[in-house]
């Protein structure tokens, strides 16, 4: 019998049906970013009116959203979802995402190959390991060459967001202190020094480890919540006396809430005379390291031991996507010992497997992402683009301090500032959540230094003077 069926209907993906979808989702995204300044910059209603409008419950038995309107379905999403584009947008750090990264979301979709085991995703691990060694280079740190060497080089992995990619850190970190713990269990006594402002992550990290929140001991920071480089060298030594190991020192650049970066040099210079494992936590920082204004806030990362960094922070990717990167190839090697039959079997690879170095097997063309993005922009403009942001939040410290009843605690570092009206810490919360529940603007709000304040995160490059300015003024206006 001769089969007269189509490939694609053999294969269950109608082309002209795919086709058609993307024709529809083409045009209303080009509609979501086109009006982005038009409309609330979130749209927020209860999760119940969310459900019923998108009629999730009936589409998902029925199975019948592509007869009867994907178009409507997708309209009401959109509606609803939160603009990142919009320049009223200044609440969290992620980012307004380029074309590029879109793109490759779309690719990843339609052929999903996952980059970790190279025979499944050959293209995309061949684009991780470029994307990977390109920031080695940006930390001075040795690249990873395609074969095998007796000779010392860094090392990385891709992964889905810096909360995974801290842990992955810090289990290269126990590996090196205590390579027994994979078979055996934590010994005793292993601390991890961090300032008090480090993210939830860190000691969610340990706890997932098994270390537990006790393992984390406190350095002291100064007034702007930075660690105190002489502090950490006694928090050492009574560590150390107390009969326990510093299993690693972690430090900011920069840190979540404030924005602010942490003395690297001085603390890597503490590390090394006390020889204990560095860790930087640059998930949002770390892109600064490709602008030559900016790159001085993290002198002395290259003398850390390992260092993580969210290309969907500052780089304009989707999220996620956050690389490890080790100074030494072999900490990250050793950081998991797993058996798979079905996946290692002593066959040679063709390329880099990353399944060694992550949690994850099956994980998404991370590298795909953050190369578009910089083969479509270029690197010069991505670091433009950084500091335009960084210059812009500068301009929106001096604006708002010099307003009566206004109060910057500290000179902003980053695209991060934080801010306070009067003197009610109740007032910071009202504030921002009078004016997300309208949808005028999105912003955040973080204690720094035992006060509650309000936080902007400027991301978008529609965000301007004037933005600001409407914003000080509705505040003064309503409050």
């Amino acid at each position: 019998m001769i089969n007269n069926r189509s490939k694609s209907e053999e294969l269950d993906w109608n082309t002209d049906q795919f086709v058609q979808a993307i024709d529809q989702t083409v045009a209303h995204l080009v509609q979501y970013v086109d009006q982005a300044a038009t409309v609330p910059v979130a749209n927020l209603r209860p999760m119940e009116e969310n459900q019923l409008e998108l009629e999730a419950q009936n589409l998902m038995e029925s199975g019948a959203l592509a007869e009867s309107g994907f178009s409507v379905f997708l309209n009401t999403y959109l509606r609803y979802s939160t603009q990142l584009h919009h320049p009223n947008y200044m609440a969290h750090q992620v980012a307004s995402p380029a074309i590029p990264s879109a793109l490759a979301e779309l690719i990843h979709g339609s052929i999903n190959n996952p980059g970790a085991i190279y025979e499944m995703g050959s293209t995309a691990a061949s684009l991780e390991h470029v994307v990977l060694n390109w920031m080695l280079k940006k930390l001075n740190w040795k690249p990873e060459p395609l074969k095998a060497t007796t000779e010392s080089h860094g090392a990385g992995a891709l992964m889905n967001g810096g909360s995974l990619a801290n842990l992955v850190s810090l289990l290269a970190a126990r590996s090196h202190i205590a390579p027994e713990a994979w078979e055996q269990g934590n010994p005793a006594g292993l601390k991890v020094l961090v300032p008090a402002n480090s993210h939830y992550s860190v000691e969610r990290s340990l706890s997932i480890m098994g270390l537990g929140s006790q393992s984390l001991v406190p350095v002291e920071v100064d007034e702007n919540e930075r660690m105190i480089p002489s502090a950490l060298h006694e928090v050492i030594k009574q560590t150390q006396a107390a009969g326990h190991r510093v299993m690693a020192v972690v430090a900011n650049a920069c840190a979540t809430g404030s924005g602010l970066f942490d003395p690297l040099k001085e603390i890597a210079q503490v590390c090394q005379k006390e020889q204990v494992w560095l860790h930087v936590d640059a998930c949002h920082g770390a892109s600064f390291l490709i602008s030559s204004k900016l790159k001085h806030l993290l002198e002395g990362a290259e003398q850390a031991d390992s260092f993580v960094w969210d290309a969907h922070k500052m780089m304009r990717v989707s999220g996620l996507c956050t690389a490890v990167l080790v100074k030494n190839a072999a900490h990250l090697q050793n950081a998991f010992k797993q058996q798979a039959s079905y996946l290692f079997y002593g066959s040679p690879s063709m390329g880099k497997d990353y399944l060694h170095r992550t949690v994850e097997c099956t994980k998404t063309a991370l590298g795909t992402k953050l190369f578009l993005t910089l083969a479509w922009k270029g690197e010069q403009a991505v670091a433009q683009y950084i500091e335009n942001r960084v210059a812009m939040t500068s301009k929106a410290y001096d604006m708002i301090r010099s307003r009566e009843n206004f109060i910057c605690p500290y000179v902003p570092q980053s695209n991060i500032l934080c801010f306070r009206y009067k003197n009610d810490d109740d007032l910071q919360v009202e504030i921002r959540e009078s004016l997300l529940k309208t949808g005028v603007f999105h912003l955040t709000s973080t204690s720094f230094n035992g006060k509650r304040y309000l936080r902007i995160t400027i991301m978008t490059t529609a965000t301007t003077e004037q933005t600001i300015e409407s914003l000080i003024k509705i505040i003064e206006e309503r409050w």
